[in-house]
């Protein structure tokens, strides 16, 4: 929805979003896909023809030139094609679990250490102080 929204102006809601996502998939499909030398990927695809948008997520097999077939774990990419055709590739790190464990860590760290500077506890921070879990697991 928020790449149909901005990249066209529409107004789609969640019901109007086709979805195949992996658990409508066979593991047969990701095997074949892996033995013919292909990637198989869950795509979100937004199109707009005509002056109907129109948007799908669904796992799909990838000829191994395509670029999104290179993806892997937390990395993120979008092809987009302008107005004039041209096309363009944005990459990187997105959100996965250990880039998601770590911004919720950082998180409880923070509301941690503001509540004992607000109880009075004697902790203060300093400005250059941070407080990051690095590559955790949960």
């Amino acid at each position: 929805m928020l790449l149909a929204r901005k990249a066209f102006g529409s107004d789609i809601t969640f019901g109007e979003i086709e979805r195949r996502g992996l658990e409508d998939s066979s593991s047969a499909e990701a095997l074949a896909a892996r033995q013919a030398g292909m990637a198989y990927r869950v795509v979100a695809e937004c199109t707009a023809e005509n002056g109907e948008v129109k948007a799908r997520v669904s796992a799909t097999t990838l000829d191994a030139a395509d670029p999104l077939a290179a993806i892997h774990g937390a990395e993120n990419l979008l092809v987009f094609e302008d107005e004039d055709g041209r096309r363009h590739t944005i990459r990187g790190r997105g959100a996965g679990r250990y880039a998601t464990a770590e911004a919720v860590l950082g998180d409880i760290f923070d509301i941690y250490y503001e509540t004992l500077e607000s109880e009075g506890s004697g902790y203060t921070a300093h400005n250059a102080e941070s407080c990051r879990a690095q590559g955790a697991a949960i």
